[in-house]
């Protein structure tokens, strides 16, 4: 399949640093129950996630996320295209095709009942290989024999409060020394340094918002060093 090679349409031809940083491509996979395959290109600047029960990690929302859904109905299988024309139920499942440097994991704890208050356990490190699928086939530039995708955690944000319409947001970031700090206007004022923390008070938090620097792996895209803020 050629749907997430590079394009017009790709974070090179758009020239914005943003896009380039942030903007990764995901291939939607729909499977016929006459065998015809299709694809489909769709670009993405955050995986958003959802952590009801039974999920309790970021890894498992992700498996989810990726998961295959199938005996989807009412799909017609396009003829001219190759397929049978018919109505019928297709199996449907995200592959990842490109990879962004720095990914953005949202966790959805808004819902039509209100926040979901619950703690999900997330690492220091992530490691995409586990759970999600790659398209490799789809992947733009060289891709070696290994199929890691390592992440470094280095910010996170929180939501503080019970509802989406009130309470209060913090973010703990990495520095480039490696210490975490708590960003907090309502503690920090300039020129004081944001409050350094342990990463025992990180991986506690209730996360919101995820941001993870991919760290090495065969499909990262040639990129400058992204540094981390110094303090």
């Amino acid at each position: 399949p050629v749907c997430c090679g590079s394009g017009a349409s790709g974070a090179g031809a758009t020239g914005s640093n943003s896009l380039s940083v942030f903007q990764g491509a995901l291939c939607s996979r729909l499977i016929c129950q006459c065998g015809k395959v299709s694809y489909r290109r769709e670009a993405f600047m955050d995986l958003s996630v959802e952590i009801e029960v039974p999920i309790s990690s970021v890894e498992m929302a992700l498996q989810n996320y990726f998961a295959c859904e199938r005996n989807i109905p009412n799909f017609v299988c396009n003829k001219a295209d190759g397929g049978c024309g018919k109505h019928s139920c297709v199996s449907k499942q995200l592959l990842l095709g490109t990879a962004p440097v720095v990914l953005v994991v949202h966790l959805k704890l808004f819902g039509a009942a209100g926040k979901i208050m619950k703690h999900v356990v997330f690492g220091a490190t992530l490691d995409l290989d586990a759970g999600v699928t790659l398209d490799l086939a789809a992947v733009s530039g060289p891709v070696g024999s290994s199929r890691s995708l390592v992440y470094s955690l280095y910010a996170v944000i929180v939501h503080i409060g019970t509802s989406r319409s009130s309470g209060h947001y913090v973010c703990y970031v990495r520095t480039s020394g490696g210490s975490w700090h708590i960003f907090d206007d309502r503690r920090v004022a300039a020129p004081r340094p944001p409050r350094e923390v342990t990463w025992g008070d990180v991986a506690a938090a209730e996360a919101y918002m995820l941001f993870y620097h991919q760290v090495d792996g065969p499909i990262a895209r040639t990129h400058p060093r992204l540094s981390l803020i110094h303090i």
